[in-house]
């Protein structure tokens, strides 16, 4: 099997390689602007077609700390597992958990997305992977295929926090070394630290977590 490409050493989210079709599905409205402005018109993060897209936060247990996804709250809390939370109670502006997304498939002809962004009277456009990339590449943007299987969520967000720990504690925290001995107690500067690096982290998973129901899609 290939070996998988990611978006980079810290964040693994998977990304399409060279050669690959996506496909974008769409009304009349929406293709002439796409062909006429050479635009794509962005879905703001809240109005995604699950819901609890962005609302995630990832707890590490046996670690004693818990990170809110947005970072500007982050807070640290006891955990006794690892696991995916909904984070819809934290009290944030909800701007600071918004993005804007254009979705692509792999899929040229899957009825779910006929019917969600067609209403089955739409096109559905392919493109050529890089192409793609390259006329955003004047803009800030990320891109990656989104991960639907909870486990491999889980794994990504763990070495995240692994890569996050190993980075700081080489930058200075020598205490966060010592993160997973059992007497192991950190600073709060250094706890800090580590939330406000995970969050950054985090916020960026976010976009490319989705629940597995929606896996049909392939985005």
């Amino acid at each position: 099997m290939q070996d998988k490409h990611y978006l980079d050493d810290w964040i693994h989210v998977p990304i399409c390689q060279k050669g690959d079709k996506l496909y974008h599905y769409t009304t009349a409205e929406g293709i002439r602007g796409i062909v006429e402005n050479r635009e794509f018109v962005a879905t703001k993060s809240d109005f995604l077609n699950d819901k609890m897209e962005i609302q995630y936060a990832v707890i590490q247990g046996g670690m004693g700390v818990g990170i809110s996804l947005s970072g500007l709250a982050g807070a640290v809390a006891a955990a006794g597992g690892i696991g995916i939370i909904s984070s819809a109670h934290a009290a944030l502006d909800e701007d600071e958990m918004s993005f804007y997304v254009v979705a692509f498939s792999k899929q040229n002809n899957n009825s779910l997305l006929w019917a969600e962004f067609t209403d089955f009277r739409g096109y559905c456009l392919e493109f050529d992977y890089e192409k793609i990339v390259e006329g955003f590449r004047h803009r800030v943007f990320l891109h990656g295929t989104v991960i639907y299987d909870e486990e491999e969520q889980m794994n990504g967000l763990l070495e995240s926090l692994l890569s996050c720990i190993h980075s700081l504690g080489e930058k200075g925290a020598k205490d966060l070394q010592g993160f997973f001995e059992e007497d192991a107690i950190p600073s709060e500067e250094s706890l800090n630290q580590l939330v406000d690096a995970m969050a950054v982290v985090c916020s960026v998973y976010t976009m490319f977590f989705k629940k597995s129901y929606f896996a049909g899609e392939e985005e």
